[in-house]
C-alpha cells in the first residue's frame, strides 16, 4: 500500500483540480445558456466518471503498477464522495446518486487498468 500512495495521491490532486475546472465552466456555460433539464443531468452524470477516470489513469502513470488496486482506490474513494454530498445535499441517497457512485468505482478501475496498461505520458512526470 505504502508503494501506490504517490500515485493516489497525485491522482486525488489532479482530479481535485480537473474536477472543480468542469464544474465552475459548466456552471458558467448554464449561467449564460438555457440548457435543458435532461442534459445537465446527463452532464453531471458524466463529470464524475470522467474524473475518476483521469484520477486513476494519472495514479498508474505516476507509480505503473498495480493498475486494478488503484483503479479501485480511487474509484471507490470517488463513490464515498458521491454518497456523502448525495447525503448533505439532498438528505438521502438517490438511485441516480448510487449510478453516479457505481460509474465513479467502474471508471477508477477502467482508468486504472488502461493506464497501467498503456506507454508512459506527460502524466507520469506529476
Amino acid at each position: 500500500m505504502n508503494s501506490l500512495k504517490p500515485g493516489i495521491i497525485s491522482g486525488l490532486i489532479l482530479s481535485a483540480g480537473l474536477f472543480i475546472g468542469i464544474v465552475v465552466a459548466f456552471s458558467i456555460v448554464m449561467t449564460f445558456a438555457d440548457i435543458p433539464d435532461e442534459i445537465v443531468r446527463g452532464i453531471s452524470g458524466l463529470i464524475p466518471g470522467a474524473v475518476s477516470y483521469a484520477a486513476a489513469y494519472a495514479s498508474t502513470q505516476t507509480v505503473r503498477n498495480k493498475g486494478l488496486v488503484q483503479g479501485a482506490i480511487l474509484g471507490g474513494l470517488f463513490l464515498i464522495i458521491t454518497v456523502l454530498l448525495g447525503l448533505i445535499f439532498n438528505g438521502l441517497v438517490s438511485e441516480g446518486c448510487l449510478i453516479k457512485a457505481g460509474a465513479c468505482f467502474v471508471a477508477g478501475i477502467l482508468g486504472g487498468v488502461i493506464g497501467v496498461n498503456t506507454r508512459k505520458t506527460k502524466l507520469s512526470k506529476l
